[in-house]
């Protein structure tokens, strides 16, 4: 498991705006801890696809073929209709699972429901969700 995994992801969700879903992101994951059950590692999404700047963290677990693990990225990224605001605080937790086979994963992602604040404002955010897909780079 540890090494370098390239891949991307999608919005499928109805309450993301309509230009970008289903627009794949790409990301580059580093696992560098693995204990044959847990891992834990680095996320950068490429961020002239439309992810998420910074450098985020991941803590997960793979067991027989499933895969789970929460991605935190640095720098709250929200988009509120046609609108991306970002905020120097920790995004909302996102939530990864998928199926291991042959060195790749397939699976989907989602942010649960929560209230939180934007701008001094209140605001509902809804539940979002996607899928995603990763490679082992071959040189790790």
């Amino acid at each position: 498991m540890t090494g370098t995994w390239i891949g991307t992801y999608q919005h499928k969700s109805k309450y993301t705006p309509a230009e970008i879903r289903n627009q794949p992101i790409g990301f580059t994951l580093e696992i560098l801890d693995f204990d044959g059950i847990n891992f834990s590692g680095t996320v950068e999404d490429h961020a002239g696809t439309g992810g998420t700047r910074g450098i985020g963290k991941i803590e997960g677990k793979i067991k027989n073929s499933n895969v789970w693990f929460i991605k935190i990225m640095p720098i709250r990224t929200i988009l509120l209709g046609n609108k991306v605001i970002e905020e120097n605080k920790p995004h909302r937790k996102i939530y990864y699972s998928g199926t291991y086979k042959q060195n790749s994963v397939q699976g989907t992602w989602k942010f649960k429901a929560g209230f939180g604040r934007v701008n001094q404002k209140i605001v509902f955010f809804p539940p979002v969700k996607g899928t995603w897909e990763m490679e082992k780079r071959e040189d790790t």
